[in-house]
């Protein structure tokens, strides 16, 4: 089976089915991945996880435009998807990835969402809040502050996710680079670390319109702690007493995303 740029073979089993996981992965981040979820999975299966297109080629892409270059590939290749999951902001992503899919194999897919959160502005925020924390060791603390100051201004000036998140990106290319600068990056580097980070912001924003709730609706969450807003409707919740950043290492979490899918998730 060939996952093609689109997708990231994480780990590889018998048969011929694979799992999605829909993700936005970064060796930046603090979280745990799907790639470490896969180190316990037994028997092994095969994962393949959302791969994204080169930072900055994506600049303005869309909901559809996302979900095409996922799904386009599983429908050429006609492979059989066996479930999706999603991780966090991941998980409206892993609905959109599933509906596709329902529509491509002519039924419905499981699907399991672990700590599953809407897109939001103020989400947004927290990561560029984070982002530019990690200039602190190097810059002066006025300066941090500064830069996360600047943040909340856009954030108070307005909270709608699709304006917010285009002005929050063309803030970071600004303080990001004169903080890079400073500590000695030449301009190639800095262009390609900021890309990063800009395009996890736009894959938040092309988010934001995918209605998740016909699928989130059938299917299991899994929560740490059953900290989940109330407002999102979902077929099962379970809850595990379990660290938000280390659910996807945590053995007993993968047992019971395998217990699911092995149990059927929808009805």
């Amino acid at each position: 089976m060939a996952s093609g740029n689109a997708w990231r073979v994480l780990g590889t089993g018998e048969g011929d089915g694979v799992i999605l996981a829909c993700d936005y992965a970064t060796a930046a981040r603090p979280e745990a991945q799907f790639s470490h979820f896969v180190t316990h999975l037994t028997p092994a299966r095969t994962v393949w996880e959302t791969a994204m297109p080169k930072p900055g080629t994506e600049s303005g892409w869309r909901a559809e435009d996302y979900l095409d270059w996922w799904t386009a590939p599983l429908r050429a290749s006609g492979v059989r998807v066996d479930a999706v999951l999603g991780f966090c902001a991941g998980s409206v992503f892993a609905a959109g990835v599933a509906r596709e899919v329902a529509r491509q194999q002519s039924q419905p897919v499981p699907l399991v969402v672990l700590e599953p959160e809407l897109p939001g502005a103020l989400a947004l925020y927290d990561h560029y809040h984070r982002a530019v924390e990690l200039f602190a060791p190097v810059l002066d603390r006025s300066a941090v502050d500064g830069m996360q100051e600047a943040g909340q201004e856009l954030l108070a000036r307005d909270g709608d996710l699709q304006v917010f998140g285009p002005a929050l990106a063309g803030l970071y290319e600004r303080v990001a680079d004169d903080a890079m600068a400073k500590i000695g990056l030449n301009a190639g580097r800095r262009a390609e670390l900021i890309a990063v980070f800009t395009s996890f912001i736009n894959w938040v924003v092309a988010a934001g319109p995918i209605d998740p709730a016909p699928e989130w609706a059938g299917a299991v969450c899994v929560s740490a702690k059953g900290d989940i807003d109330p407002s999102i409707a979902l077929g099962r919740l379970i809850t595990v007493d379990v660290d938000h950043d280390r659910m996807l290492a945590d053995p007993g979490v993968v047992r019971t995303v395998v217990d699911a899918l092995d149990q059927g998730v929808r009805p």
